[in-house]
């Protein structure tokens, strides 16, 4: 008996210990294929801009997906690209991604507009928060305005300029968190 009350107390620790986690938000785009020309996929799209510090530069790196998947691959100091491209690469890095949500989400092309969704790490449950912008040409697009999906009412002026870099191969956007959608 005392056995099974050493097995059940963790158990039961473990089912409500995230009782008040909830639900992380959803997604405010559906998962659609882009079978648009407006944008190159062929590679990433990165965003440079400086630190808190105001002394570091950093770049955000964005993978786009003919299935409408977009993959975070994460912000890293501007400096040795091929570093970071050879981690895109590695199967290590890549069997990370697969298991973290906060890497993936989707993206909409409407004309000459882009959107996308993702969810952002924090403490669970999840944020998700959306960016809107305009296609420049097949490889640059700015974003100008950020917020949260599940508070559109707050959202944030922005001048990120991303610029795309051909690379291949490309990580595989297959993913568990953006199927359903």
């Amino acid at each position: 008996m005392k056995l099974l009350q050493y097995l059940c107390i963790p158990f039961l620790l473990l089912l409500t210990g995230c009782a008040g986690c909830g639900d992380d938000d959803p997604l405010s785009i559906s998962k659609t294929e882009y079978s648009g020309n407006q944008l190159r996929i062929d590679g990433y799209y990165y965003y440079t801009f400086k630190a808190a510090n105001n002394q570091e530069k950093l770049s955000d790196f964005y993978f786009l997906y003919r299935n409408g998947v977009i993959l975070y691959a994460g912000t890293y100091p501007l400096g040795n690209v091929q570093y970071y491209e050879s981690e895109f690469r590695s199967k290590i890095w890549n069997a990370g991604i697969k298991n973290s949500k906060t890497y993936w989400g989707l993206f909409s092309v409407q004309g000459n507009q882009i959107q996308f969704d993702h969810w952002y790490p924090s403490e669970r449950p999840y944020s998700a928060f959306a960016r809107k912008g305009t296609i420049l040409n097949d490889t640059t697009f700015t974003i100008t305005e950020r917020y949260s999906v599940t508070d559109r009412n707050d959202k944030t002026a922005s001048d990120e300029i991303y610029r795309f870099k051909q690379f291949s191969p490309k990580p595989d956007s297959t993913n568990p968190f953006v199927v359903r959608f």
